[in-house]
């Protein structure tokens, strides 16, 4: 299907005829990636984070009948993804006996030291990331992984722009307090 715009797709995939399939298609291909980053950084879990997209478009084409197509189509798929993380989040917290959410620690090549000490120092800044609770941790990688607008991250939140900000502020806080607890942040705020 050549390009067609969200409202488009969605139009498409209303109507039910034989090219809806390839518009839902179009539709996924565009925001899974999107859906995937968010729940990876979300979940610290990559099988996690594909039971979220399944669990989001899943959720997104049950919906499209109800979707105002007068509104972006990225931030409603993004608080579907949202809201399947929580619930996710939800669920693992349930869990008893359960492994760490995060993956497994992938082998490095013992010559790389450089890169060896930036891939561990990435990975104890998503650990940091990952002790964050959900309402911050989702702020900041709205806006600074998935480069969102506060605008769209509000709308994901239901809430207004201005508590937003107050949120990435204290979600920034914490996450740099969390990181000097685990001194990857020296006292004068340096990696």
């Amino acid at each position: 299907m050549t390009h067609i715009s969200d409202s488009q797709a969605v139009e498409i995939c209303r109507s039910g005829g034989e090219d809806a399939p390839d518009a839902f298609k179009s539709i996924y291909d565009r925001y899974a990636r999107n859906v995937f980053g968010y729940s990876q950084k979300m979940l610290g879990n990559r099988s996690l984070a594909e039971d979220a997209v399944q669990e989001t478009f899943t959720k997104l084409f049950r919906s499209l009948a109800h979707y105002d197509s007068q509104r972006p189509l990225k931030p409603y798929i993004l608080k579907i993804a949202h809201n399947a993380v929580l619930d996710c989040l939800k669920r693992q917290k349930h869990l008893k006996g359960q492994q760490p959410l995060g993956d497994d620690q992938a082998s490095q090549e013992p010559d790389a030291r450089a890169l060896a000490t930036k891939a561990e120092t990435k990975k104890e800044v998503e650990k940091a990331l990952l002790a964050l609770a959900p309402e911050h941790r989702s702020v900041l990688v709205l806006r600074h992984v998935r480069a969102l607008k506060v605008q769209e991250i509000a709308e994901i939140h239901g809430c207004s722009d201005r508590a937003i900000r107050n949120r990435m502020n204290i979600a920034a806080g914490l996450l740099e307090r969390e990181l000097r607890r685990r001194g990857i942040v020296s006292s004068e705020g340096q990696i």
